[in-house]
Parts: C-alpha cells; sequence; structure tokens
C-alpha cells in the first residue's frame, strides 16, 4: 500500500497518518525532488513554463508534507510524531535550501527577470524566489554557505523544541483543589470541566459539586480563574504559574531564547543585513523598523491616557470594594470583569448559554454568503480526519454543486496532545484547478454532559478570526500556487481578513442571530445585544497598550540579539510601557511561541499593523451603510475579489488601496475603538 504522506488526494488521508509514516515518506520525496532539481539545472530552461511552474511544483510539494507534519505534532502531540518531525525536519531544511542555493536556477531565474514579458502575478513570484535564494545565501561563497546552512538547520531544531518545552511545562504542572471553599465565584461549566480533569488524574469518584478539581495552565482553563476567582490567593498561585511557563529545568527555554537570537543575528550579518528585523523587513508591508516604531508609538501615545484613566478607576473600584490597592497583576481581570459587570449589567457567563458553537457557525457562514457569496456547508460525505471532534465543511460559490474548497475545523481543547492556541493551516494550496483544503484549529471548552461547546463571545471572536485567515486561503483566485492563497501574501498584512471578519462578529443582526439560549432557544434580550456591542470599548486602550509592548519587545530583542541580556531588554520595554505592577521572575519571553516557534519573529507588530488596515476595510461599510443590505453585498463582492481573491500576486498596499481607494489610515483603529473620533 502507499505511503499515505504522499499519495496525491483531494483531501489528505488523515485517519492512515502514522509517525512511521514520515521517514520513508521524506525518503521519497528528497529523492524524487533531488531528480527535479538535476533535470532543470541541466536542462536550464528560460521560459516561465519550463522554470518557475517546475520550481513551483516542488517547493509545494515540500509545503504540503511540512504543513501535514505540523499539523500532526500540533494536534496529535506525542513521542513518536515528536521524534520523527525531528529527525526528518532537517532533512526537508536542507533540501529547501539546497533548491533555494543552486547557482545556476538563480541565473535562470535572473535572466528570466531581465527578458521581461511577464504579467504581474508572474513578477510577483519571480521577485520573491530570488529574494529567498538571496536570503539562503545563493550568492555567498561555499564556506559562508555552509555556515548558513548550518545556522538554519540548528534555528529549526531549537524553534521546535520552544514550542516542545511549552506544551511539556504547561502539561507539567496542576493544582489538585479538595476545599469548595477556594472555587468561590467561578462558573458551574468550570467546576464541571475541573472536576473531569480530577478523574482523568486518578480522582474516580470528582464531582462537579463534592470535588476534587484539578486546575492546568492550559487557557480554557486559567482565564476563569483570573476572570472569576474570588479567593485572591488562588489567583495569585496560577498567575505565578503562568508566568513560569517554560523557565525551569527540564523545559527552560531561557537558554534556547539566547541561542535562537545569536541564530538569527548571525545569518542576518552573513547575509548582509544590520540586524535579523533588517533582514525580516525586506519581505515585509513595513518598510523599515523606524516606520513600525513610528505606528506603535503614536498608537502608545493615543491609548496611554485612557490606559491610565482605566487602572486609576479599576483601583478605586475594587479600593471601595475592600479590595487591597494597588492591584496586582493576578487582581485586574478579576476586578475588570467586576466592573464591567456592574457598568454594563453584563456577566460572561451569564451570556455565555446564549453562545454556542453552532449558532456561532450559523451566523459566520451567513456573514460570509451575505459578503462574499459563498455557502458554507457541512461536507456531504466527510472525509477522514484525525479525531472525532473534528468536523468537515465544504465552500460553495451559488449554483455549484461541486465545492471549490474543504475547510476542517478542530474546535475543542485537548492539552494532553493538543497545543494551546488558536490557528489556521493552509493543507493543500490552490494550483490551477486544485482545491485548496484549509485546516482551523482551536481551543473552545469542551462539551460536557451538561451543555454542549460554548465559546462565549471570546471564543465567538476567536471563530471569526481564524475563519478569516481560512477564506483567504479557499477564496484566492491565483492559480499560480506560489502566489495563491496566503502564499507570498507579506507577513505583516496576513491579520487583515481575521481582523476584520472579527468586526461582523459586533454588527447587530449577527450578534442577535448567535445569541439564542442553547437550552430554551430563548433570543437575549435587544437591551442586552447593545450592551455586548458596548462592552466592546471597554478599557481597549489597555488592550492596545499590551499589544504595543509585545510588539516593541520583540523588535527590541531581536535588535540587540548577543550584544544584551534578552531578558533585560524585554524587561525595560514592559516597565516602561505598563502599568500595573510587574511579577517578580514573571518571564512571557518563555513562553513567547508567536516569535520563537513561530512565524512572527520580528512581526508580532503585524497584528497592530493589520488590524489597522482592517479597521479602516470595516470603515468603508460604515460609511457605504452596514444596514444597506445592497451596499454591504457591494463592498463584499469588492473585498473578496480584492484582498481575498488575489492573494500574494501583487503587494498588499496596491491591493487594499484598490479596495478602500486610498492608503489606510491609523484614525480608523482608534476610532473603532472609541479612542479617538
Amino acid at each position: 500500500m502507499s505511503n499515505p504522506l504522499t499519495r496525491s488526494a483531494e483531501h489528505p488521508p488523515f485517519d492512515e497518518f502514522d509517525a512511521a509514516h514520515i521517514a520513508p515518506a521524506v525518503d521519497t520525496l528528497l529523492a524524487e525532488g533531488g531528480a527535479t532539481l538535476a533535470s532543470l539545472e541541466q536542462a536550464l530552461p528560460s521560459d516561465w513554463a519550463g522554470l518557475m511552474v517546475p520550481i513551483q511544483a516542488l517547493e509545494d510539494r515540500l509545503d504540503r508534507i511540512v504543513s501535514v507534519m505540523r499539523l500532526m505534532n500540533s494536534v496529535r502531540n506525542h513521542t513518536a510524531w515528536r521524534e520523527a518531525v525531528e529527525v526528518q525536519q532537517p532533512r526537508l531544511i536542507a533540501f529547501r535550501i539546497r533548491v533555494r542555493q543552486s547557482q545556476v536556477l538563480y541565473r535562470a531565474m535572473k535572466a528570466l527577470e531581465a527578458a521581461g514579458g511577464l504579467s504581474g502575478t508572474q513578477q510577483r513570484i519571480l521577485q520573491s524566489a530570488l529574494r529567498n535564494a538571496e536570503h539562503n545565501g545563493v550568492h555567498l561563497d561555499e564556506e559562508a554557505q555552509a555556515r548558513l546552512n548550518v545556522l538554519a538547520e540548528q534555528l529549526s531544531a531549537l524553534q521546535m523544541r520552544f514550542g516542545n518545552n511549552v506544551l511539556d511545562s504547561v502539561q507539567a504542572w496542576s493544582l489538585t483543589i479538595t476545599d469548595p471553599a477556594r472555587l468561590v465565584g467561578l462558573p458551574d461549566r468550570w467546576r464541571s470541566a475541573a472536576a473531569a480533569r480530577a478523574r482523568a488524574a486518578g480522582h474516580d469518584g470528582a464531582t462537579a459539586v463534592d470535588g476534587p478539581w484539578v486546575v492546568t495552565l492550559d487557557h480554557p482553563c486559567t482565564m476563569p480563574v483570573f476572570q472569576h476567582a474570588g479567593d485572591r490567593a488562588l489567583r495569585e498561585e496560577v498567575r505565578r504559574a503562568r508566568g513560569r511557563i517554560a523557565t525551569t529545568a527540564p523545559h527552560d527555554n531561557s537558554p534556547i531564547i539566547t541561542e535562537i537570537l545569536a541564530i538569527r543575528a548571525e545569518m542576518a550579518a552573513i547575509l548582509g543585513y544590520t540586524d535579523y528585523p533588517d533582514k525580516a523587513l525586506a519581505s515585509r508591508m513595513a518598510g523599515s523598523v523606524d516606520e513600525i516604531e513610528q505606528m506603535m508609538r503614536s498608537l502608545h501615545d493615543q491609548a496611554r491616557p485612557g490606559a491610565l484613566d482605566d487602572h486609576t478607576e479599576l483601583n478605586r473600584f475594587a479600593a471601595a470594594a475592600g479590595h487591597p490597592t494597588p492591584l496586582q497583576a493576578w487582581d485586574t481581570t478579576y476586578w475588570s470583569e467586576r466592573l464591567r459587570e456592574e457598568r454594563f449589567a453584563l456577566r460572561d457567563e451569564d451570556i455565555r448559554p446564549y453562545f454556542a458553537l453552532d449558532n456561532v457557525l450559523t451566523a459566520l457562514f451567513g456573514v460570509c454568503r451575505a459578503l462574499f457569496g459563498v455557502e458554507i456547508v457541512p461536507a456531504a460525505a466527510p472525509p477522514p480526519t484525525w479525531h472525532p471532534d473534528v468536523r468537515v465543511y465544504t465552500v460553495h460559490d451559488p449554483g455549484t454543486p461541486e465545492p471549490r474548497a474543504t475547510i476542517y475545523l478542530d474546535p475543542y481543547v485537548r492539552p494532553a496532545d493538543k497545543r494551546s492556541g488558536a490557528w489556521m493551516t493552509p493543507m493543500i494550496n490552490r494550483s490551477g484547478d486544485r482545491r485548496p483544503v484549509a485546516v482551523i484549529a482551536c481551543n473552545l471548552p469542551a462539551p460536557t454532559d451538561e451543555a454542549p461547546c460554548l465559546p462565549g463571545l471570546r471564543g465567538a471572536r476567536t471563530m471569526f478570526h481564524e475563519f478569516g485567515h481560512a477564506l483567504q486561503h479557499v477564496l484566492t483566485e491565483i492559480q499560480e500556487v506560489a502566489a495563491a492563497g496566503i502564499q507570498n501574501v507579506e507577513w505583516d498584512a496576513v491579520e487583515l481578513p481575521s481582523t476584520f471578519m472579527e468586526n461582523w462578529l459586533y454588527h447587530q443582526p449577527v450578534l442577535a442571530q448567535i445569541a439564542h439560549h442553547h437550552e430554551t432557544g430563548e433570543p437575549i434580550e435587544p437591551a442586552v445585544l447593545d450592551r455586548i456591542r458596548e462592552v466592546r470599548r471597554f478599557q481597549a486602550a489597555s488592550g492596545i497598550l499590551a499589544q504595543v509592548s509585545y510588539a516593541l519587545q520583540d523588535l527590541a530583542v531581536h535588535q540587540a540579539a548577543q550584544q544584551e541580556d534578552p531578558f533585560a531588554v524585554a524587561l525595560a520595554i514592559r516597565e516602561k510601557i505598563a502599568i500595573t505592577p510587574l511579577i517578580d521572575g514573571d518571564s512571557t519571553l518563555c513562553s513567547f511561541q508567536h516569535i520563537f516557534a513561530g512565524a512572527y519573529a520580528a512581526g508580532y507588530y503585524s497584528y497592530l499593523w493589520a488590524e489597522v488596515l482592517s479597521a479602516d476595510a470595516f470603515m468603508a461599510f460604515e460609511e457605504g451603510g452596514l444596514d444597506d443590505s445592497a451596499a454591504v453585498s457591494h463592498l463584499g463582492r469588492r473585498f473578496r475579489e480584492t484582498v481575498l481573491a488575489r492573494g500574494g500576486s501583487q503587494h498588499p498596499l496596491a491591493v487594499f488601496e484598490d479596495f478602500r481607494g486610498r492608503p489606510p489610515s491609523p484614525e480608523a483603529l482608534l476610532r473603532l475603538h472609541g479612542i479617538a473620533g
């Protein structure tokens, strides 16, 4: 039987994948890829079809197997998968480098560039391929290339170890509670889940009412503690534990951070860049670190007064209730919830029963229909998946029974083998008529005996966000695989569709469609809907300030590299920006997976950068009239035809300006959050 990892199929055979398949699959891929490379180097094709089409196909095959490996290692993280990936990933990286360091192919691509006559999409793909070759050292001597290759292999291994350490550190910590008095304020659904964790840990008789209860460090467990636990000591214990994730042996990421930063700095220097951010921005929308810092400073300066007001008000509110002040890091979320409840008469736990996952998805798919003219429906004949909880949807254009794409959704938390957070993975890219496939993974609270999955408002926002990424992947109209979907999109523009979709959750008709009680079907009161929309701006300035802090820490530690202690550099920024007192020994860098295990190195600013774009894009709908269905449909189709359809075939600023008719304005973001205008 053929290896499922190398089998070409419309849908990956997820139910057949096993860690033992990885090594032979990589063997096959590298043998076939090596033959393709040798043939290209010998034939020296000079036209697009002969040169760039097979290069794209080769890179696509590499991307596909890497996507499968990464996904399985994220949603089924067992020792066998982890070890197999650790062994085989360096081989794949080495081969990709070999392709990009081919001077024969590089000269052929330069000749193709000089000859001209290419379409705009082809020019973008070629420019990206040339830059990738240069970033892989095609122009360097053999000694420099060899050093660069060693560093690339080391970096990949370190990034994987960083992510594994975070997962292992989270799994290694737990707190068993037997005294129900310590759980005052925590909702029943949390107690039920905590009792289930206790049973899984060997406490066979654990119940939601009598306990015992097990607390873990995964987000669906800790966030309710910070929001609702009246026991301040419990909040402190859990918050301090969160701040120490991956900070101690055997899962200590501290030395790995130093190594990663040093390697990135050395690689940038070998390639002739000032530092790693200088190299990273060569393929980004932002032109320079100065440009980014200017935007961050502007957002900081406009948000800080509001954040200071938030802090003062919160301390006064807590003090009036008899709580010690100044508030500490483990207090602010708790008292923010209390203040929000008082001001808006709105408790998360009161509205959570009105936010069932199925209702969220129904409304989300309705938005996709109204804006983009697509139908997203459960697959008529679902392909196999990696877990029984995974749902499969097909995407259809109106009047077309055949789907144009497939989206897998893995919605629920599984702390034992699934990494935290939420993400979208492009599993199969469009190429010609080949249908794209996307995977969305979240960590929403799993259904219980008492209730279905109730993601609440925050979880609903996550769902809209991740589907925004998937829509850009599956609604692409670009047939060249290297520029289809999110391929070749500058990383600081990737978050535009996702943050844009979040805005639609707060549109009154969408909220009204979602908010029905999961047991009775009764709609939530209209006055409550109004308060839900209002509460979006609650402490928004504080949220922007936190994002600015993360973005500047990311840039600063990568600029400092070996010259300064990265922990001291990050701490200095946190101390300058933070309003609530910091926790001694708190090390957010050690679990900062976005920049040390993900794709956001020197790029965390992308979230705010793209949010400026998305807020301005949504303002177009406000100006056109959100209640005017014809205007919404017209603008939605235009958004689809530009931002979602063109993928990486054009620079994102040009794409945005085609949609909006002008460059983006940061004022839109501030107005959206009620900070300016």
